[in-house]
């Protein structure tokens, strides 16, 4: 396969092993390559489950193997999952020093979804203490940094265009800035994969 992997949407990936042409473990091991690569300069990781998460794949791969095999809608695409959300048996920090130790016991409703339709989670992302920054940096996990350039933390290309826009109004005559740009922080810091 030429393509690189982690760039890949996952409708691709979906349609690649349904094809044969690619299997949930080839995945994961490109995605830990590259994460053991990445990882230590970026910082973005709190827990890894690498050896759990090769034997859900194996299981996903023998699924897209069985003619007529009835496959879920996300079967063996892999997730990193947030540590805001909790993920029963697993450690939930949001990144505090209070709950270092915290160890989920149900899942979070849209966590189970995921789940259930056949994702694995392979990692758990770091948070800024109580998701309550527009940067991810927490005295438990440290300072995430931006994978395009680790100079930045990952809310960086947010507080500038937030600083060039207060003050201004968009089309419609309404104040743009800090509350439009407030909110949507946190979605351009989840699209920070690497």
């Amino acid at each position: 396969m030429t393509e690189e992997l982690h760039y890949l949407p996952a409708t691709r990936l979906l349609e690649l092993f349904k094809l044969r042409k690619l299997s949930p473990v080839e995945l994961l091991e490109a995605q830990i390559d590259r994460a053991w690569k990445a990882e230590p300069k970026i910082n973005a990781f709190t827990q890894t489950f690498y050896d759990q998460s090769l034997v859900m794949a194996r299981k996903s791969e023998a699924r897209y193997m069985r003619p007529n095999a009835r496959l879920r809608a996300l079967e063996g695409l892999t997730v990193a999952i947030k540590d805001e959300g909790a993920v029963k048996g697993q450690r939930s920090t949001v990144g505090s020093l209070l709950l270092r130790d915290n160890v989920a016991e149900e899942s979070d409703v849209f966590n189970d979804r995921i789940l259930k339709a056949g994702a694995i989670c392979h990692a758990r992302t770091a948070t800024p203490e109580f998701c309550c920054a527009a940067v991810t940096h927490s005295r438990l996990w440290g300072v995430t940094r931006n994978p395009w350039n680790r100079e930045l933390h990952t809310g960086w290309f947010l507080r500038r265009l937030w600083r060039r826009a207060r003050g201004r109004y968009d089309d419609t005559g309404e104040r743009f800035g800090h509350r439009w740009l407030h909110s949507n922080t946190r979605i351009v810091q989840r699209c920070c994969w690497f």
